[in-house]
Parts: structure tokens; sequence; C-alpha cells
């Protein structure tokens, strides 16, 4: 699935993938979103594998050196042509792999109600259809009623497993029961980063301390 998180913390507008069975960020061609100055490349807006990135990330440069007023159009067309034609190439393969691999449905909303949703607070399948039965109408809402999405990970792994266990509680796509809302920090913040802070008022956050740990609690593989 598309790393997302950041752009949708940032404010961008998405729309609902129905063959890819997620989210993606509204972007044209050269990564530009809906919020003014920001772009995204690469799988954090669609998968496109490791060889389309760095082509994708050029397209997305060379748009902004064209906002910024460092090269004209024609100049980011020319330069763009070689990543461009890459990239052309690179996703002639891209639909037929995502129709093979397409999950399943059963795998994103399993029927087994003790399945666990959200690792971080053990919620399971049985309760988040507790909740939709008490009138519960998407993720954020099952944040109040579960703590569904509000562990260390901020449901970059269960986000949208739960989506879509809601929405076939409720005989809904994903698409109409949404996302939740992401909201920062996007990965685990210690007190001790918060106290290494270089500015409050600018709120640069120190990026030194246990880096590895911090990431294992984000994904839940704690050793």
């Amino acid at each position: 699935m598309p790393n997302h998180h950041p752009a949708l913390a940032a404010g961008c507008e998405t729309t609902w993938d129905a063959r890819g069975w997620c989210w993606r960020i509204d972007a044209d061609p050269w990564g530009a979103t809906s919020v003014e100055g920001l772009a995204v490349a690469g799988d954090c807006n669609r998968i496109e594998g490791a060889e389309a990135a760095p082509h994708s990330g050029t397209l997305a440069a060379l748009d902004a050196a064209r906002r910024l007023g460092r090269i004209d159009t024609a100049a980011r067309n020319r330069l763009a042509a070689p990543a461009r034609r890459a990239c052309a190439r690179l996703a002639g393969l891209r639909g037929f792999l995502d129709a093979l691999y397409r999950p399943r449905a059963e795998v994103l909303a399993p029927r087994d109600p003790e399945v666990v949703v959200c690792r971080c607070e053990e919620v399971t399948v049985a309760e988040l259809r507790a909740a939709v039965a008490l009138g519960c109408q998407g993720p954020n809402q099952a944040k109040a009623f579960t703590r569904c999405g509000m562990g260390p990970c901020q449901g970059r792994l269960c986000g949208l497993t739960g989506a879509a266990v809601i929405a076939a509680a409720r005989g809904r796509s994903p698409a109409e029961v949404g996302y939740h809302k992401v909201r920062p920090p996007l990965a685990p913040v210690t007190l001790g980063d918060l106290a290494a802070l270089d500015d409050p008022r600018l709120g640069k956050a120190a990026l030194g301390g246990d880096t590895e740990r911090r990431n294992n609690a984000a994904t839940g593989d704690g050793g």
C-alpha cells in the first residue's frame, strides 16, 4: 500500500483506488498535489516500483524548479523527456500486476471476528463491528469507540483494514466510510525528542535518538 500518511497529514486531497484497494493522493503528472508547493513521488502516492521512483522524483523536482522560476516550462519539458519515457516504459505492466495481485476482500475485511485489526490497541474485528452496531459511521468515530488507529503506528498498519471492516459491516465501500484523519507525529516521539527541540517556535524536532527503537515501536516489532 502507498505510504501516504505524510501527504494526508499535510491535507492533500485523495481518491479511492478500487482496483488497488487503497487511497491515492490526487496529483498531476508532475506530482503536484492539492496543497500548494507540495509534490509527491514514488511509492508515497502509488506503487510504481523502485526503478520508477527516482524518475517520478526527477519530474517533481523539475516542476518545482519551474514553479520557483529557475527554469521555464519549455526547459522543464525538455529536461523531463528521459524521465517521462522511463516512467511510461516502467508503467506498461503496472495495470496487469495491480489486477493480478489485487488484495482479496477477506484479507482487508476478515470474516473471523477474533482477528486483531489494530495491534497497537489490540482492537479486533468483533469490536469494530460492535462499534458499527452502536452507530459508528467511519474510522474517525471508531477512534472514540475503540481507539483503533490511535496507537504508536498512528494507523499506518491498521487504517485500511479498519476502514474495510467498517465498510463491510455497514454494507458500504471504503470510499464511502472514508479514512481516519492523520495527525502528527508521524512516528513515535519521546519526551527526550521534544526536550531537544532546537527552537520550539519553529517546531524543528531533533533527528537524533534511538531511531531503531522508535521504528520498532511504530511497526509493532518490539523484538
